[in-house]
């Protein structure tokens, strides 16, 4: 019952705004908040990013094919929706830039060993 009840509760707070990127921003708040979430592999090497920003697939309604858009996350929920929304709408590329956000270790402490990772 608290999930839904939370969930009604995101859905009243942004029903004037896009409900799918509202959800993406809020998602991506919540990760950047976890240490996890924010590892990412950059030239071979594991690196701890301060806050990480979204990719996420967008269907372009002419092709009715899927595109990969990366935005940098924003400081207000307004702030984001509005790039967001430009930057997918605007956006020709199928897959823009390296997909580097694809991978996260999410769950190096539980799975440290399938990566080699250890935490000093």
């Amino acid at each position: 019952m608290g999930r839904k009840k939370g969930v009604s509760k995101f859905s009243g707070a942004t029903r004037d705004l896009d409900w799918r990127m509202a959800f993406i921003f809020a998602v991506t708040k919540c990760a950047n908040e976890i240490e996890e979430f924010r590892y990412r592999f950059l030239d071979g090497e594991v690196v701890l990013y301060e806050s990480i920003d979204t990719s996420f697939t967008y269907l372009d309604k002419e092709t009715e094919l899927f595109k990969v858009v990366n935005v940098p996350i924003q400081d207000t929920i307004e702030k984001f929706i509005q790039l967001a929304i430009a930057m997918a709408e605007n956006q020709k590329e199928y897959f823009k830039g390296f997909v580097e956000r694809i991978l996260c270790i999410c769950f190096s402490r539980t799975c440290a060993h399938n990566f080699g990772l250890k935490k000093k």
